[in-house]
């Protein structure tokens, strides 16, 4: 067995700040503009499950919500604990058949923030390029699911 270590960062530790999703920095994917990844995160989660719905004021209620997480958007400058609440238990409740939606993509899409921050923060990619060898638990919570 290999000795592995794990690289942990979260929001509030000093060390790797830069590649939690509450970090602050300009997120860009899918022609849409958030003030971090887990704005990106969330908004993205309602704009991609709009895109599967069939029924059309149900679509237009979700794009609407999902919007709120942009730059511009009403919860566009909530810190990344309020925006966490804005995606999550408190705010637009979703249905089961909309949860299946994100399992399938949210994958995806936080593969998408995570390649943009990389490609165009200077301190992400150079915090990252520094964890070379070790293992993240936060980049994993979508691998084991």
């Amino acid at each position: 067995m290999t000795d592995q270590v794990i690289y942990h960062f979260f929001s509030k530790k000093a060390e790797g700040r830069e590649l939690s999703n509450f970090h602050e920095g300009t997120v860009m994917i899918y022609g849409r503009i958030y003030n971090s990844g887990e704005a990106a995160f969330h908004g993205m989660k309602y704009i991609k499950i709009s895109e599967a719905s069939t029924n059309s004021e149900r679509k237009m209620v979700l794009e609407k919500y999902g919007e709120k997480f942009e730059t511009k958007g009403e919860f566009g400058n909530f810190p990344g604990n309020e925006i966490k609440k804005k995606g999550g238990k408190n705010g637009l409740a979703l249905t089961e058949q909309e949860l299946r939606v994100w399992l399938d993509v949210g994958r995806s899409v936080q593969s998408e923030i995570c390649a943009y921050k990389y490609n165009n923060d200077a301190n992400v990619k150079r915090v990252l390029d520094g964890t070379q060898g070790k293992s993240s638990h936060e980049m994993q919570r979508f691998s084991s699911g």
